[in-house]
Parts: C-alpha cells; sequence; structure tokens
C-alpha cells in the first residue's frame, strides 16, 4: 500500500538563502579586514625615512574571475621601490600569516553563520 508523504522544504530555503546571504556579505567584510590588516604587517615592515614608500600603500577593491575582492597596492612602480621590495622582502614579510589569519576568520564566520540558522 502506497502513502503520500509531504515534506515541507519552504524552512530549508529559506535557511539556506539566509546562510549564503550572511557568508556572502561577511565573506567581503573579511576580505576587507584582512587587507586592511596584511596592509599593516607590510607597512611596519616598510622603511620609515622620508614615509613617501609607506604613501604608496593602499587597500583597493579588486575583481579575479569575475569575483569581487580586496587587495593592497604597494608601490607607485618607481625604481626606488622595487629596489627597497627586494632588499628588505617587505611584501613577503608582510604577507607572512595571512592566509591563515584569513582561513581562521572564514572559519569564525561560517561558524557564526550556521548558528544563526
Amino acid at each position: 500500500m502506497a502513502a503520500k508523504v509531504l515534506i515541507d522544504t519552504k524552512a530549508l530555503l529559506r535557511d539556506t538563502k539566509r546562510l549564503a546571504a550572511g557568508l556572502k556579505s561577511g565573506g567581503d567584510h573579511e576580505a576587507h579586514q584582512q587587507a586592511f590588516r596584511t596592509a599593516g604587517k607590510i607597512g611596519a615592515a616598510t622603511p620609515g625615512r622620508t614615509g613617501a614608500l609607506l604613501a604608496t600603500e593602499h587597500v583597493v577593491q579588486t575583481t579575479s574571475r569575475g569575483v569581487p575582492g580586496w587587495g593592497v597596492t604597494y608601490g607607485s612602480g618607481g625604481r626606488y621601490h622595487y629596489v627597497q621590495n627586494a632588499r628588505r622582502k617587505i611584501v613577503k614579510r608582510g604577507m607572512r600569516g595571512c592566509r591563515q589569519e584569513f582561513k581562521r576568520a572564514l572559519d569564525a564566520l561560517a561558524a557564526r553563520e550556521v548558528s544563526k540558522v
């Protein structure tokens, strides 16, 4: 004997949309915050005799493969910037630990958003 069973998926769909929206919004916020943290690390490693090199550092909105995000620009293309960067490994020092830091921030975001559902 066959029985008819109805499953209401409205709550699942609603919560899935809420989770996706929270991850998208929170992910952009976390990326923006990580760009500022990374810029701060690069800035801390930048020689500061005149401040000219540090003044070239900016957090900017970017797009990669159609996906918006945030990044850090550094150096205006002058020879001085390349020499300083090569000699002091400023960017490499500034990037140290950033991937792990960003991953931890995104893991925490995911946990917060899932707990809201």
